[in-house]
């Protein structure tokens, strides 16, 4: 670990500017980063995709692949890490640093008992970064996840998750709002029948786990990055590493500054000695060499600069000061305990609590958060489950699919009266006399019994009109005929507009064409859920 190559500044900073920091190293080392998640990741993915196209199953390719994220922030970490240190591995090294980290013992442990760890993000750089297991990882996480690291990352670790959830489910959201019904593709009849276990459109499943898989990818390199920077900010204010840098920075400028000192001796002593070997004339007397070169040594000794070892404290430490570090106040706010408003024996009662019984209460604090989380969530999906379902959702045990459009008392469609022999005849009848609604009951309960009779379709109460067309159109009956009674009864009975009367012709042909041959004169009957009339 190289603290010169660092590619940030160090200095200390609060938990959120900490997790901050991280999401700059996700928008610095992007591209490596989602290179090397893709590569490590998109296997499984494909593998997921895979068994939902070719089997039944949806949920559990889904759960796997979120089961399995621990495996993934390996990836995240390894390359956010060494680029943090200013060593960006290439793809070939990272790859290999993740088969190599799926092949240990820490691998099962993280997707075990360690998987819903909420400080995971930074738990992890103490097991892959500094190689610590068994006591020694133990103790120097309790160092580190002290009170100032540990409710950040649980933050981290809950906001993540739902920013996640929201994501997906707003895809999902999208794509019902995109596609029109007037297509015929019904993605809410589809997640329907995907949360009731029926099976749904390969399509719809694809869709959904390829959209799970995108929100995977962004949220959990961010994830990954934010506990990374607690991790270093929290070494940071342990170890010092900003105030190293500093020693080391002024080290060095002291090193250049005395080297240009020495150049400096040198050039003057010998423009000294050139210049006095000038000024000497030859009647003079010559002294003795060895007595001139012992008085250039005395000179040289009382003239020349002290060892580095002497040098001044005081002048030393104000130039420590005059780095922008140190040489500036600050002042902080911060809420603590007066003493004063307690008495010495109140004091003296607080000191002998165990600190395993604040930690026990601590740990079922956090417990209590994560189950409100949970029940949040579930909560959520469940209402969403519910908004998304029809009214008349509760499916037939007997029939898979379809049924007639909910009547209302106000209508009154239904009544314990036997169908006539000639339906359409007494239709027409009702029409004629302007009582549309009652016309088109009768067709309506007519058609129902020529479905049973001479399609084989029975016909629940409790289906919707939209379930009755997909019967139909599953048993190859008369769908058209289906969709246009369908579509002219819930604009008379819904919105209170009549069909024309060449309309109401048409239907009433169709229906001779569909469900004469079925019709008996000799059997009566009478609408669905009602009793036959005597």
């Amino acid at each position: 670990m190289d603290l010169d190559k660092i590619a940030v500044r160090l200095r200390p900073r609060t938990p959120y500017e900490a997790v901050d920091l991280g999401f700059v190293l996700v928008r610095e080392f992007w591209r490596p980063l989602l290179m090397g998640w893709l590569a490590g990741a998109l296997p499984f993915f494909v593998g997921a995709a895979l068994i939902m196209w070719l089997t039944p199953l949806f949920w559990l390719p889904l759960f796997a692949l979120w089961w399995l994220k621990p495996l993934f922030d390996r990836i995240a970490l390894f390359v956010l890490s060494r680029g943090f240190f200013g060593d960006l591995p290439p793809m070939n090294r990272t790859l290999g640093y993740a088969l190599r980290g799926w092949r240990t013992w820490a691998t099962l442990s993280d997707i075990t008992w360690r998987r819903f760890n909420p400080m995971r993000s930074v738990a992890m750089p103490v097991r892959e970064l500094e190689q610590l297991r068994g006591g020694a990882a133990r103790e120097r996480l309790n160092l580190l996840c002290r009170r100032e690291v540990r409710l950040p990352g649980i933050m981290l670790a809950a906001v993540g998750f739902c920013v996640e959830w929201v994501l997906l489910i707003a895809s999902v959201l999208l794509l019902i709002m995109v596609i029109p019904d007037a297509s015929g593709i019904r993605v809410g009849d589809q997640l329907v029948w995907l949360f009731e276990g029926w099976g749904a459109s390969p399509f719809i499943k694809i869709y959904i786990l390829a959209m799970y898989f995108i929100c995977m990818v962004a949220v959990e390199t961010i994830y990954v990055a934010g506990g990374l920077g607690l991790y270093i900010n929290r070494r940071v204010g342990l170890e010092g590493w900003d105030i190293e840098l500093t020693f080391r920075r002024l080290a060095r400028r002291l090193r250049q500054r005395s080297r240009a000192l020495s150049r400096a001796a040198i050039i003057l002593w010998t423009g000294a000695a050139l210049f006095l070997s000038a000024n000497i004339t030859p009647g003079h007397a010559q002294p003795n060499p060895a007595e001139v070169a012992g008085a250039d040594r005395g000179a040289d000794l009382d003239q020349a600069p002290a060892p580095a070892d002497d040098f001044d404290a005081q002048h030393h430490i104000a130039e420590i000061l005059k780095d922008p570090i140190f040489g500036h106040d600050k002042t902080e706010k911060r809420w603590q305990i007066r003493e004063d408003l307690f008495d010495d024996k109140t004091q003296k009662d607080d000191s002998h609590l165990p600190n395993s019984l604040l930690g026990a209460v601590a740990f079922g604090a956090e417990i209590l958060i994560w189950i409100i989380v949970a029940l949040s969530i579930i909560f959520a999906l469940y209402f969403l489950v519910k908004y998304l379902k029809p009214h008349e959702a509760s499916r037939p045990e007997s029939a898979p699919d379809m049924i007639a459009p909910p009547v209302y008392e106000a209508v009154e469609p239904v009544r314990h009266i036997a169908l006539p022999d000639d339906i359409v005849a007494a239709a027409m009848a009702a029409w004629q006399r302007g009582e549309h609604t009652e016309s088109l009951s009768l067709l309506y309960r007519g058609t129902i019994r020529g479905l049973a009779r001479g399609y084989r379709i029975e016909v629940a109460p409790s289906m919707t009109a939209r379930q009755s067309i997909q019967m139909v159109r599953e048993a190859g009956g008369p769908v058209e005929f289906i969709g246009e009674l369908a579509a002219a009864w819930t604009q008379l009975v819904y919105a209170g507009r009549t069909i024309a009367d060449e309309d109401a012709a048409r239907l009433f042909a169709s229906w001779k064409d569909h469900f004469s041959a079925a019709e008996r004169p000799a059997t009566k009957s009478t609408s669905p859920g009602t009793p036959e009339a005597p």
